[in-house]
């Protein structure tokens, strides 16, 4: 059973319930959900070839995991550039904002999973997912039995009456684990919620005033409403924790659904060798689209102190390549300045973080070791921007063999003489999207020289060194989604 994983993916599903099922602190949350969505993500994967429910809880999980990315990243801005006195009502904001997402798009997508269990257990054998308790089969059964004697004495006075006989009353069957599961899933998203949102609701009370004009400062217990918010949370999510555990683990132990499942997919989902391709490089396309992202640098305290991780993004970047490596052959010299850069940034943010602790940018004006420091400081920054600028050019040549090897398409017949020319201009088209990405890559790395050069005399520089930045890492995103979507469209008939 070549691809098809031992489990289909349920063994990540279970893992990660263990990042969802605790409660946020605000916008905080100790076990980053987005980690929990991420796994669910590639938990549903095989099982969204084998059903279109499951498809559309994968669309909303993912819509999920960008919901919690951005709540994750408010944070730089919360921390970073809202000032304290409105950092409340922000605080409030973000949390309103993220439980409305979680709302719409979370409940749709537990719906959507628990839907593609049943219509895959209706359809084959299948007991787990429509399990039922041995008591509540009991009182079932029960209920049943006492239905019918009801329903037989009312008959034989009817009967002795000459009226007709009365039909018998349907009797509510017992829940099934599926609906039990969905139903105690519901509402562990509810109560979550409100128990994020209504501590930040005391932030709308700092400027209130009752009928004595005496201020409402419920804000000032706001840290001891986030304890009683949290202490209930916490046993709301281990029940729910068990109950979701217990009913994957049981799917998990049935055997013969389990076969079935992989059985299936086997010979409907693994001779689709294109759909494994496409897949791959979506997947380190979103890594390495990610990697971009972070080149951007947000500098905080006057323009000096980035927010944004560039050994992140080296990180990220040296991971996606890793994955594109099943696919096209990677250069050695991209994994290296991968890691340089990955190493030389930490050094760079080390050295910068030492001199902005000593010194002010002022101080370079008026004091001979500042000035010495802050010339030692411009030469790590100019060498850094260039590992960068390489790290960002020796993609170029993995992309172009993207193009080349998994986009255009394949002709209806041999004999269109005509294909070769419209492959070239497919080809054409995506290499100078790579042409323009070679030119704003010598823009930004010219960006970043400027901004050290003349930052101690004009603070706004990195405000253009982040535009630039921001610029290339949009069109590099750009032209991953464009080269995805021609490596969609090659498989398009198959």
């Amino acid at each position: 059973m070549g691809k098809a994983k031992k489990y289909l993916g349920l063994g990540l599903v279970c893992a990660s319930f263990f990042f969802l099922f605790n409660p946020s602190i605000s916008v905080i949350d100790l076990l980053p959900d987005c980690i929990g969505y991420l796994l669910l993500c590639l938990g549903v994967s095989q099982l969204a070839d084998l059903n279109y429910h499951f498809e559309e809880a994968k669309k909303n999980f993912r819509k999920m995991l960008i919901v919690s990315v951005l709540q994750l990243g408010s944070l730089l801005l919360l921390f970073g550039m809202v000032t304290g006195r409105d950092r409340p009502t922000a605080l409030l904001l973000v949390s309103f904002l993220v439980a409305t997402a979680e709302l719409v798009f979370l409940t749709k997508a537990y719906n959507e999973f628990f839907e593609g269990f049943l219509y895959l257990g209706s359809r084959m054998e299948c007991t787990s997912v429509f399990r039922v308790s041995p008591r509540e089969q009991k009182r079932y059964e029960t209920r049943c039995e006492k239905e019918e004697r009801r329903l037989a004495e009312e008959n034989l006075r009817r009967e002795r009456m000459g009226l007709p006989p009365r039909e018998p009353r349907p009797v509510e069957a017992p829940k099934n684990a599926t609906a039990k599961a969905s139903r105690a899933t519901v509402i562990f998203i509810f109560l979550k919620l409100t128990l994020n949102i209504l501590p930040e609701l005391t932030a709308l009370t700092q400027s209130m005033y009752d009928e004595t004009n005496r201020l409402h400062m419920l804000y000032d217990y706001i840290n001891l409403f986030r304890t009683f918010a949290v202490f209930f949370g916490i046993p709301v999510g281990i029940v729910w924790l068990v109950k979701i555990f217990r009913y994957v683990l049981s799917i998990i132990k049935d055997k013969p659904f389990m076969e079935a499942l992989k059985q299936k997919y086997v010979d409907d989902v693994e001779p689709k060798t294109y759909l494994f391709i496409q897949r791959g490089i979506r997947l380190a396309f979103a890594i390495l689209a990610i990697g971009v992202f972070l080149c951007a640098d947000i500098y905080m305290e006057s323009g000096t102190i980035n927010v944004l991780p560039d050994t992140l993004c080296a990180l990220l970047i040296l991971g996606s390549l890793l994955l594109l490596r099943r696919f096209v052959k990677i250069p050695f010299y991209s994994y290296a300045f991968c890691g340089i850069y990955a190493t030389f940034s930490v050094f760079t943010f080390l050295t910068s973080y030492e001199f902005f602790e000593k010194y002010t940018l002022h101080l370079t004006l008026i004091r001979p070791e500042a000035y010495e420091a802050f010339e030692q400081l411009k030469v790590v920054e100019i060498v850094d921007s260039a590992f960068f600028a390489l790290m960002m050019l020796s993609l170029l040549p993995v992309l172009s063999r993207l193009i080349k090897q998994y986009t255009g398409f394949s002709p209806v017949t041999q004999s269109n003489v005509q294909a070769e020319d419209k492959i070239r201009y497919v080809h054409d088209m995506l290499h100078k999207r790579l042409i323009t990405m070679a030119v704003l890559i010598g823009l930004c790395l010219i960006s970043g020289i400027c901004y050290i050069l003349f930052v101690s005399s004009a603070n706004f520089m990195w405000i253009v060194d982040f535009i630039v930045c921001s610029i290339l890492a949009i069109y590099t995103m750009t032209t991953l989604s464009a080269i995805a979507q021609e490596v969609e469209y090659k498989y398009l008939l198959d």
